[in-house]
């Protein structure tokens, strides 16, 4: 009786140690997920922050080219 026990005890301690295995490698796995959603968050951003710039130079552009024909014209 006492062997079946500690064989017991041992299988449960493993599937324990297993299981606390499988939820670091989920936590492992959901960081991981969490950085690359990070890592698309700034690269949005950074395109978005340079379509923005773009624009910026097209209205310049544009404002400048509006107020060339202003001058002309008058």
């Amino acid at each position: 009786v006492f062997d079946q026990r500690s064989m017991l005890d041992q299988r449960n301690v493993l599937d324990q140690s297993s299981v606390f295995d499988q939820r670091r490698e989920l936590d492992q796995r959901s960081v991981l997920d969490l950085r690359s959603v990070l890592d698309l968050r700034r690269e949005l951003d950074l395109r978005s922050v340079l379509g923005q710039v773009v624009c910026m130079k097209e209205i310049i552009k544009l404002i400048f080219k509006t107020s060339q024909k202003n001058v002309t014209c008058d």
